[in-house]
């Protein structure tokens, strides 16, 4: 591969002002990468805005000067009648600063859950997916790094929205500059590394480098997708009037604050998580038994990470708990009560969405009142209370002398 690109032709040997700054942020996350000693092949998800034109070329540059395979795709949700054209626009500008040009196709249709934005954003992630699994086998290693433009404006707009949902720690920290999954054998980073970086910074980088970018009805307030009320989507509507409106109430711009929040809080989300992820054993354990009503104990315990399945093998691994399920025996999960309410709340309730996430197999499904409406029937409960949780059903049993030991039992619905 050669290591001149038009991408590097137009970043430069030694960039400035807005170049310079997007190019440094983005080799700091890459250069964390190849420091790793996997080799790597990179995806940069190109909605063909500014943010990620401008990711795109820096990226490029990078990887063509370290010899790294570079793809730039772009994802048509088919929704808009001029999405094959911008897809056509996207695909060519790929091309001609020197990445690999791609164009996938998402089926919002396939996506239920969640208004407009969400099912896109669950299509597009599927889709980079897919196409960063095909990369990494065409380069020939079994790693692949997926680049997204966000800057610190959609971050900030991202903790404005999920204050307003009354979110906890874990939600607050908001978009997370790395994260990891593996499909079919290959192993994913994702990586944000416009995180620090302004909104007006990577425009600034088209209009310095004549970038010509798409501009996306969906963002504005008078856009052609609405809330189910009728209303401008949620993020637009913070994006165009919430935040601005806070700038003149409070005198300061409030995103460098609202995201340094965020970081803050990812790092004690972290440290909590992981304190709970060491004493889930302590308090759960999974058995399989006969479904009569009864908790079988002699399975013994299972280890903490049990149904948390790889998206790609998520069909196998249901085909296999229905066979399971097809022979009369049925997966749950047992909580000694007494250890559990041993636990600091922030700890407790971190163990039960590990679990409700693991019963559901779907951690988007568990919200902050599906953990609290478990945490208060596992702490005061009575025997045989009932109530319904994602992907199951859970109840309390109590037993020995006076029914003081308690215990709860979390069942995976058929």
């Amino acid at each position: 591969m050669s290591s001149e690109s038009r991408a590097s032709q137009l970043v430069g040997s030694t960039p400035t002002g807005a170049v310079r700054r997007l190019s440094l942020a983005t080799r700091r996350c890459l250069q964390q990468i190849i420091n790793e000693g996997v080799p790597t092949a990179v995806v940069v998800g190109v909605s063909g805005g500014p943010d990620s034109l401008a990711l795109l070329v820096v990226a490029t540059d990078l990887c063509r000067r370290w010899n790294i395979p570079v793809a730039g795709v772009y994802v048509d949700h088919r929704i808009r009648p001029e999405s094959s054209n911008e897809a056509r626009h996207v695909y060519d500008v790929v091309q001609s600063v020197g990445a690999h040009p791609a164009i996938m196709d998402a089926d919002m249709e396939a996506y239920r859950e969640g208004g407009p934005e969400a099912r896109a954003r669950s299509a597009r992630r599927d889709a980079l997916v897919r196409y960063a699994t095909q990369w990494a086998r065409e380069s020939g290693t079994t790693a692949a790094t997926i680049l997204l433009g966000h800057t610190m404006d959609d971050q900030a707009e991202t903790v404005m929205l999920r204050l307003a949902r009354g979110s906890g720690a874990h939600s607050l920290s908001a978009m997370r500059r790395r994260d990891l999954m593996e499909c079919g054998g290959v192993a994913i980073t994702w990586l944000r590394p416009l995180l620090d970086q302004r909104r007006a910074d990577t425009h600034q980088v088209c209009r310095d480098l004549k970038l010509a970018w798409v501009d996306d009805p969906t963002n504005a307030v008078d856009g052609p997708w609405r809330a189910s009320d009728g209303s401008a989507l949620r993020r637009a509507a913070v994006r165009q009037w919430a935040l601005p409106a806070l700038e003149r109430a409070l005198g300061v711009d409030p995103i460098p604050a609202l995201a340094r929040s965020a970081d803050m809080l990812g790092e004690d989300d972290a440290y909590l998580s992981a304190q709970a992820g060491d004493l889930f054993d302590a308090c759960v354990r999974e058995s399989e038994g006969a479904r009569d009503g009864r908790s079988s104990e002699a399975e013994g315990v299972r280890g903490a990470e049990r149904g948390q399945v790889d998206a790609c093998e998520q069909s196998e691994d249901n085909d296999s708990a229905r066979g399971k399920a097809s022979r009369g025996r049925g997966r749950h999960w047992i909580v000694d009560c007494t250890k559990l309410a041993d636990l600091a709340a922030p700890i407790r309730r971190r163990v039960l969405h590990r679990l409700l996430a693991q019963v559901s197999n779907s951690p988007g499904s568990v919200s902050s009142v599906h953990v609290r409406q478990l945490d208060e029937m596992a702490l005061s409960g009575a025997h045989g209370t009932r109530i319904d949780v994602p992907g199951g059903h859970a109840r309390v049993e109590r037993s020995g002398p006076r029914r003081s030991m308690r215990r709860l039992i979390v069942e995976r619905a058929e």
